[in-house]
């Protein structure tokens, strides 16, 4: 649940921060160069974490086995969280 606040909080600053970045920041600042990273490793982060998160399947039975966690992720959320980061 913590995990969610904070990339609830990322996603927020990340869609007010990167157009005004694009629209009034030089290329060269280094700053937003550095909140882009902090941006980057947090959803990286999601993304490693999604790997290790178990599900409920259709059967309503909790899933816990990496293969097939990864394999269900991959399947379809995987492709636009990598496409977001």
């Amino acid at each position: 649940m913590i995990w969610m606040f904070i990339l609830i909080i990322l996603l927020l600053a990340c869609a007010i921060l990167t157009p005004l970045s694009v629209s009034f920041v030089d290329d060269d600042d280094k700053v937003f160069e550095i909140i882009n990273l902090i941006f980057n490793v947090g959803f990286g982060i999601d993304i490693f974490l999604n790997f290790l998160t178990a599900y409920y399947n259709s059967k309503g039975e909790l899933v816990a086995r990496f293969s097939k966690i990864a394999l269900n992720y991959m399947k379809f959320w995987f492709w636009i969280d990598l496409l977001a980061m």
